[in-house]
């Protein structure tokens, strides 16, 4: 990564805003140093969490759920958990496709220190929870949130469901009996939960729901279909990715009216999920946290990848919900509106467990936000988008950059192709419409030095890349979820 312009004074609007960004910049701790207790931050001494939820939800863009303002009822038991405690306003993903971004979330460290040279996980902050004498379970759907890429680590119970997506070896026929969905997967928490209802605990929930295929009709019944069909299948990509198939307008809103019903029909289970909490005596001493991993693309700037994720590094694919409810304590701040990542996810469930770090991390306790200690946003950095040419960014001080480091290799090659650079003025420009690189060149030279030194910093000389799916059955799964091609 290299800059692109020297820098230059600025004039202006532009020069109080460029300047403030540079300076705040200059001084963000980059690295921080693991969870800081504080008890006027956290639940009284009297008392103590029993366990934790961690819910991740694939593939939900913030901007799609009722209490982020949508004008659609999509999310209305997320919308309680979140008056309940605490939702953060911007949330930035590091990556806008699910394996990086998980295994970030889990060692809130960005991919390159998290990651290993075969890009399995390090290590997590799973382990720290069960060597402070926690039972951990993760409960997930598989694809990349699989014991294949590490992100078990920690977990003395790990789930990968077999369901209508199955994990085949050459010449195996699927179970027809498997019943792996987002039922299915609470179902197994449940269970597991009341096996271990006597134990501290941290429980981790992955579902794809409501990633493709998109099959929820709860708002799309009097709709007119168009092509898409009934459904909008993972097969239904390819033609759109290529040019084939152009959805028109109509359809564009049927395909985001199915894609509210899965995330509807996520909430309802998120929903039921809680009153069991309650049912079982354990609501009022257990942390519930609902997150996800990335958004998704909805005609927000490539029509042809509506349906999909992992191509740009544009807000629709990056801003995820993160809503946070501790019966333990009411915080001052309900509706947090700082710039947060990710990578704080874990630090804050480490800090309210009572559980040190004992590494240097990159993500920080969001327990500060919470009580009104600290209202600054906090740098984030974004890339390994897995479609298109290889991008870098950073969103920070009401500015995001992005620059590609490389060519488009993919196929069919993302239309429209990408600026080199881009520059967005978040404030004026929410819907990332008008690139600045160009006609703001010292902004521009600002923002990418930002870039470049905030990236060093984090990163350790270890490039993630996906990993190789030497294992069929792995690929075969891998391939029905969309992510890997013939």
């Amino acid at each position: 990564m290299n800059p692109h312009h020297n820098v230059r004074s600025l004039s202006g609007h532009d020069h109080a805003r460029g300047l403030s960004v540079a300076v705040t910049l200059m001084m963000v701790a980059v690295v921080g140093g693991g969870c800081r207790r504080d008890e006027a931050q956290t639940a009284s001494a009297s008392k103590e969490l029993h366990g934790v939820v961690l819910i991740l939800l694939d593939t939900v863009r913030a901007d799609h759920l009722s209490c982020y303002g949508y004008d659609r009822k999509t999310s209305p038991n997320m919308d309680a958990l979140a008056e309940q405690g605490v939702h953060f306003k911007q949330v930035v993903a590091p990556s806008p496709w699910t394996l990086p971004s998980v295994g970030a979330m889990l060692t809130a460290e960005y991919p390159e220190r998290g990651f290993a040279q075969a890009g399995k996980l390090s290590w997590s902050l799973v382990e720290h929870f069960r060597r402070a004498g926690l039972s951990t379970a993760g409960i997930t759907e598989g694809g990349y949130v699989s014991r294949a890429f590490g992100i078990d680590r920690g977990f003395g119970h790990y789930v990968e469901e077999k369901g209508p997506v199955q994990l085949l070896k050459p010449g195996e026929r699927p179970d027809p009996n498997a019943h792996g969905d987002i039922q299915n997967t609470f179902a197994l928490a449940r269970q597991w939960l009341v096996e271990h209802r006597d134990e501290r605990f941290f429980l981790f929930i992955h579902t794809y729901e409501p990633h493709t295929p998109y099959t929820r009709r709860d708002f799309a019944r009097t709709m007119d279909a168009g092509a898409v069909g009934p459904v909008f299948t993972i097969e239904f990509l390819r033609p759109l990715q290529t040019g084939e198939i152009v959805l028109s307008d109509a359809e564009v809103e049927y395909v985001k009216a199915l894609y509210d019903g899965g995330i509807l029909h996520a909430d309802r289970h998120v929903g039921a999920f809680v009153s069991f909490l309650e049912a079982v005596g354990l609501k009022d001493r257990t942390l519930v946290v609902v997150t996800s991993d990335h958004g998704e693309e909805l005609n927000d700037h490539y029509p042809g990848n509506t349906g999909d994720h992992g191509h740009s590094l544009r807000d629709p694919l990056l801003l995820v919900p993160l809503i946070l409810y501790n019966p333990l304590q009411r915080y001052p701040v309900s509706e947090v509106v700082a710039q947060v990542r990710l990578i704080d996810v874990m630090p804050t469930i480490a800090e309210l467990l009572g559980v040190p770090i004992d590494r240097p991390i990159d993500g920080k306790s969001l327990i500060p936000l919470m009580t009104g200690a600290e209202t600054e946003n906090r740098l984030a950095l974004t890339a390994h988008s897995k479609k298109g040419p290889p991008r870098i960014g950073i969103r920070h001080g009401g500015f995001k950059y992005v620059t590609s480091t490389g060519n488009d290799v993919s196929y069919p090659k993302l239309s429209p192709a990408p600026p080199p650079r881009q520059l967005y003025d978040l404030t004026a420009d929410p819907l990332e419409k008008t690139n600045l690189a160009a006609v703001k060149p010292e902004l521009a030279a600002v923002m990418s030095k930002a870039l470049e030194d905030a990236y060093a910093s984090f990163a350790k000389p270890v490039k993630f890349t996906t990993p190789d799916v030497a294992d069929q059955a792995l690929r075969e799964r891998l391939k029905s979820l969309g992510y890997v091609g013939d």
